[in-house]
């Protein structure tokens, strides 16, 4: 028992009890203010019915009992609240609801604690080490960003206990908010970072390249997707979804045009476009005519329409796998028989455990996904054992469903397991979004291409069949390649024109006629790119260059040597400016291609 302002404190407190901590009061005592009576006080210690008895209730942790004398000369037990100084009615008659109630609705400094009592150390959204210090407002903001994060509704934080979770758990001082105060701050944040955004494409001095893609929703309704995609100062890779909205029936390349038309409107970047990424659907051919009229871009748009690389990929497997369907089939059929019946999948389970194999599911076609496919042979052939095992079990029954899966089936199906792997490994790199990927298509096309021309002549004449149709959807929309992806080679330090004639001697089976004339192609275009860019930045870089350079001539009439070598330099470095533009660029682009190539890291 210790003394504190004359108050006589009991130090007997249960040290459990944590309901307190829930509204924002830390189990270490402040001091009272100033105003809490002193006088006249007795040590309750003389009142063995008072002091042997235990205090089990969280509220001694807050409040301090006193004994008073009053003037009559009778004794009162009073209890004084350690935060504010409150003197409230104690004794064992009185009970704790009052103190209760005082916590969490009176106390003038509830809301007020120590700041020491919130402070601690933590780390910040970048991973720092920091103080963090509780606000309800950052509090707020942090369960409202989870939500937009987790794809969560506005109702999550009124569902399931959600506040009361996080004061037992993380915080007591969490209050928690309605689902229609998580939608208004949502809505806010949303106009706010839009507006951020606005204004930083605004001020973006290059230019932007779009893919677009259409989906439909459960009930029918069309809805159009835009995301943007540009290199910022920094040289950092960005990507902003800058709209998703529903696109009114027809589904016309006039009305897809016209819809993102109105976007980059919006956001005012309509003359800083460079490239649109769509897929082969043949509206998209006229909507890409219609926005070539409505756009400025470089070269007249020969560079503008990029078709979708993955989609491609997707419509030359998928005419491949049709003519091995026989095949293929049978293993489709066994894997949907297991995933049928609780008590097929159970034998399966059964196979696996006499064959004294992991337990694995095997993944399930899904009919417009080419992967699937793959991903489904890729764990059927690990399983081959299994399956076989499941079949026989089950072709015991007279109406076993399933057609035997021959050894010739399963050696096409490896064949085709491993001529597909180097698609799947094609379309998670085109599918990238945050690394550059037009310097890779080149790359994964010759590939695919020396894939070809392993697997002919194999044992299968109808596999054979199947890369005949293969590699010709592969020549009806790569036959040609288009200019952006060998030009994305070309500046691609480590290859440069040099190995890019390797890469088209896989493609095009050695026809240097062909190759001759698609470099050429290539290389014409890299120079006009150059020669737009040169006479599109020209006034910008030497007339800023230009107006710097006299302002710091004229500014001062006597230069220091370290100012003289400062002007010297920038009359040297506008020179240098000046001579790679008067040339239209060719100077500085001849320059890079005479320098040595890098080092290739496949990593």
């Amino acid at each position: 028992m210790t003394h504190r302002n004359d108050h006589i404190i009991l130090d007997d407190l249960d040290e459990q009890g944590q309901h307190f901590e829930s509204i924002g009061f830390p189990t270490s005592p402040i001091s009272p203010t100033s105003n809490v009576p002193t006088n006249n006080n007795t040590t309750l210690g003389s009142n063995p019915s008072v002091t042997n008895k235990k205090l089990k209730s969280e509220v001694w942790k807050i409040f301090d009992r006193v004994e008073r004398i009053k003037q009559d000369g009778t004794k009162e037990i009073k209890v004084i609240c350690s935060k504010c100084g409150d003197e409230l009615a104690g004794g064992p008659s009185a009970g704790t609801n009052h103190l209760k109630r005082h916590m969490l609705n009176s106390c003038k400094r509830k809301n007020q604690m120590d700041i020491r009592d919130f402070q601690q150390l933590g780390k910040d959204k970048e991973g720092n080490l920091t103080t963090f210090i509780y606000t309800d407002a950052n509090a707020r903001n942090e369960v409202v960003e989870y939500l937009v994060r987790a794809e969560h509704p506005f109702t999550f934080v009124e569902k399931h206990d959600f506040t009361g979770m996080v004061q037992r758990g993380f915080t007591p001082q969490y209050k928690g908010f309605s689902a229609s105060t998580a939608k208004r701050d949502i809505m806010k944040s949303f106009k706010f970072y839009k507006e951020k955004l606005k204004s930083i494409l605004h001020a973006h001095s290059g230019r932007f390249c779009l893919t677009s893609d259409l989906w439909t929703s459960r009930n029918k309704l069309g809805f159009l997707s835009l995301t943007i995609h540009y290199i910022d100062s920094n040289w950092n890779l960005n990507k902003r979804i800058i709209s998703f909205k529903m696109l009114e029936s027809p589904h016309t390349g006039y009305n897809i045009a016209n819809l993102i038309s109105e976007e980059l409107q919006y956001w005012g970047i309509t003359d800083k476009i460079f490239s649109i990424t769509l897929d082969n659907a043949t509206n998209n051919d006229t909507a890409e005519m219609f926005l070539k009229e409505k756009l400025s871009l470089p070269l007249h748009g020969t560079l503008f329409r990029i078709r979708c690389c993955a989609h491609i990929l997707n419509i030359i497997v998928q005419d491949g796998l049709s003519n091995l369907s026989s095949s293929v089939e049978k293993i489709k059929d066994i894997v949907r028989n297991i995933n049928s019946s609780q008590a097929r999948y159970e034998l399966y389970i059964k196979c696996c455990m006499e064959l004294k194999r992991n337990k694995k599911n095997i993944n399930i076609d899904v009919p417009h996904r080419w992967n699937a496919t793959y991903l489904l042979l890729d764990s059927a052939i690990k399983y081959k054992d299994v399956l076989n095992l499941y079949y026989s079990h089950l072709s015991q029954n007279s109406r076993c469903p399933l057609e035997k899966i021959e050894e010739h089936d399963w050696m096409l199906a490896e064949l085709v397991r491993d001529f597909l792997k180097v698609f799947d490994d094609s379309t998670k790199i085109f599918c990238g979004v945050y690394y550059p990927t037009s310097c890779r298509v080149i790359i994964q096309l010759t590939n695919i291409c020396a894939k070809f021309s392993k697997f002919y002549g194999q044992t299968f004449g109808i596999f054979d069949e199947t890369l005949d149709l293969m590699r010709q959807k592969f020549d009806k929309y790569w036959g040609d390649i288009p200019l952006i992806f060998g030009m994305a080679i070309i500046l691609d330090p480590r290859f440069k024109i040099e190995e890019l004639n390797v890469f088209l001697e896989i493609i095009y089976n050695d026809e240097v006629e062909k190759i001759q004339k698609t470099i050429q192609s290539f290389q014409n275009s890299m120079t006009q790119l150059f020669d737009y860019y040169g006479n599109a930045y020209k006034n910008f870089d030497i007339g800023a260059q230009t107006q710097n350079t006299r302002s710091s001539l004229s500014s001062t009439s006597s230069l220091s040597d370290q100012e003289e070598q400062n002007a010297y330099h920038m009359v040297k470095r506008r020179r240098e400016q000046a001579s790679s533009v008067t040339s239209g660029g060719l100077s500085e682009f001849q320059r890079y291609l005479n320098q040595p190539l890098l080092e290739i890291d496949e990593e």
